[in-house]
């Protein structure tokens, strides 16, 4: 079956360019011009991935975002939002898979949009079961700690399943690879730990003081459980 995606871009002559080559590549393609669209058509569709544009006449690209991470769906986030530094890390802080910026090579893009077909085509390495305390449901991204239900983002899901089957530390460049592949150097490093903060805030939110994510200068860190 073809990758269903999700535009959400304002910007006729943009939304045009994307959806020609996107098409010639053998996606299938749906889109929306505001956010409020986005949503609904989101819930209709059930994209694969959704690309978010900084053009939506009613909301942000990161309030946007950040509502499509936190739904019960497995699409991954792409979006943009400015070129500087903070920009990326806002937007992947609001649940985003991969930034691109505004004006980008096409070809650049498809080859982006490649990689992302390929870790969703990986995804269900994260359905089979674990121990009896802890459960991985990879279609809703929620972990079950015991009888206490989290609900994490695409991201968060990944980097808590890495560090659980690691049983080791794990450095933050270690982990950027295994989210975003080795050669992929425009994501930060820096934004593992702003994953890792909002995972530690949502555990204690919900309760779970038996499972810790252990942290060690130099070296990286490590997922610690009763």
């Amino acid at each position: 079956m073809p990758l269903k995606i999700l535009i959400a871009e304002n910007e006729p002559n943009l939304l045009e360019l994307m959806t020609l080559f996107l098409r010639k590549s053998g996606y299938q393609i749906e889109h929306a011009h505001t956010g409020k669209d986005a949503q609904h058509v989101c819930e209709c569709y059930k994209p694969h991935l959704i690309i978010i544009g900084n053009t939506l006449p009613d909301m942000s690209a990161l309030a946007l975002c950040e509502k499509m991470s936190r739904r019960s769906s497995r699409a991954h986030v792409l979006m943009s939002d400015g070129a500087s530094k903070e920009a990326v890390i806002q937007a992947f802080k609001h649940g985003a898979d991969d930034y691109f910026v505004k004006p980008f090579d096409l070809d650049v893009f498809l080859v982006r949009i490649g990689a992302l077909a390929r870790r969703l085509s990986h995804q269900n390495i994260y359905t089979e079961p674990t121990s009896k305390n802890i459960r991985f449901d990879s279609f809703n991204n929620n972990v079950l700690f015991q009888n206490t239900m989290v609900h994490l983002t695409q991201t968060e899901f990944k980097i808590l399943f890495h560090l659980y089957q690691s049983k080791k530390y794990i450095s933050a460049e270690e982990l950027t690879g295994e989210l975003y592949g080795n050669k992929d150097l425009s994501v930060p490093t820096r934004t593992i730990s702003v994953h890792i903060a909002k995972l530690r805030k949502k555990m204690k939110s919900a309760g779970v003081s038996w499972a810790a994510i252990e942290s060690k200068y130099n070296t990286g860190y490590r997922f610690i459980s009763e």
